[in-house]
């Protein structure tokens, strides 16, 4: 550019710093000045979903894992199989604990085999419920985690208990969690709560506690 006969320098020009892509590690997002990855972000954001979902209508999931059993006697079939004396005192641990923080289900499913039935119906007189303990084929320990939702579904409430075995209640608190791949030790007579949003499809829960037998009595 000319002024006056002499030629003016331009203006230096600032090259735009090149963006990282969505998954990249330099990704950054500025908070109060303050960088912080995007992952740390995109977690906060979902956060704050979730506490959306909690000053809504949520259902509260109660997964209890039987209490423990004695073994099997020759020819006994292992559905027959009931409580031990030590995994009612074991399970009552957890029952206290939970009616303390005021746990108290609508419906209570459980599983027809005889140790899951008993540990239900300990549960349903621990907890105050006066309804019918639900025997249901979704809670046995060969179903799936959507087979499990489905059942949940068919009743109108917002507080389930449901009471079977493993290693269907753990994939389920996982399926519920949207985390597949997380591995969730559920000891027997060990109790968890999630909450979720009651939608059709897959829910996406929020594991609030899980207490077992040993943290609830000690022993």
């Amino acid at each position: 550019m000319k002024s006056g006969g002499r030629l003016q320098p331009r203006p230096p020009t600032r090259k735009a710093r090149p963006r990282p892509g969505r998954g990249s590690r330099a990704a950054r997002i500025s908070d109060s000045g303050r960088e912080k990855p995007l992952a740390l972000y995109r977690a906060a954001t979902v956060m704050g979903a979730v506490n959306g979902w909690m000053g809504g209508r949520y259902m509260e999931i109660y997964v209890l894992r039987h209490g423990i059993a004695a073994d099997a006697r020759p020819g006994e079939p292992d559905a027959n199989r009931a409580l031990t004396e030590e995994g009612r005192e074991k399970l009552n641990d957890v029952l206290a604990r939970a009616r303390a923080v005021g746990v108290e289900p609508d419906v209570v499913l459980a599983s027809p085999l005889r140790r899951a039935v008993e540990t239900a119906r300990i549960a349903a007189v621990a907890l105050n419920y006066a309804g019918e303990v639900l025997q249901t084929r979704a809670l046995l320990p060969g179903s799936a985690p959507e087979e499990v939702w489905e059942e949940i579904r068919r009743h109108r409430a917002e507080r389930f208990l449901l009471a079977g075995h493993e290693p269907l209640l753990s994939r389920f608190l996982s399926w519920m969690l949207n985390c597949p791949y997380v591995s969730i030790e559920l000891k027997k007579g060990a109790l968890a709560r999630v909450d979720v949003v009651p939608t059709p499809a897959q829910p996406r829960g929020v594991l609030h506690w899980l207490i077992t037998a040993k943290l609830a009595g000690g022993r």
